[in-house]
């Protein structure tokens, strides 16, 4: 049997575009569901829609909010933590965009920032939504206490 020839190797010395490019697609992905969130949230209001556990004619709760915000089947905000599509990232890196999980069994979205008192703010579906306001706090002294714990929406 006689030797292979294989075509020559070619290499490419030209630099990517950016570095940094699948971060910053993560990052519009991530301003993308907290933009949607406040879109869905303040439509929800509008309609006049309540909270209430399960999803109904007039009325939703947080899980079917992040669900629906998020494009994906639905979950309880309890199984959202274990779940494939969902994967835990440390609150130095979250982003806007990640789910926020609080042991009352609440969820909301992230928005990627926090308030003056260090209170990281989301967009949810709870009980004090539907009253005009969008943005919620979480964390010591705010609405939803901790530990609380982020996931990154992968599917």
């Amino acid at each position: 049997m006689g030797a292979v020839t294989l075509p020559p190797l070619t290499v490419n010395t030209d630099p990517p575009a950016s570095p940094f490019a699948e971060l910053d697609e993560l990052q519009k992905r991530g301003d993308e569901f907290a933009k949607r969130a406040m879109q869905y949230s303040l439509s929800l209001q509008s309609q006049g829609v309540r909270w209430q556990k399960g999803e109904g004619p007039g009325f939703t709760d947080c899980s079917h909010f992040v669900c629906r915000v998020l494009n994906v089947p639905y979950q309880t905000s309890h199984q959202i933590t274990n779940s494939l599509c969902f994967a835990p990232v440390s609150s130095s890196e979250a982003r806007a965009g990640d789910v926020m999980y609080s042991p009352q069994g609440h969820v909301g979205i992230y928005v990627g920032r926090t308030d003056s008192q260090g209170r990281w703010e989301g967009i949810d579906w709870g009980q004090r939504m539907p009253n005009g306001r969008t943005i919620s706090k979480w964390g010591p002294g705010g609405w939803y206490r901790g530990p609380i714990s982020f996931y990154r929406p992968l599917c």
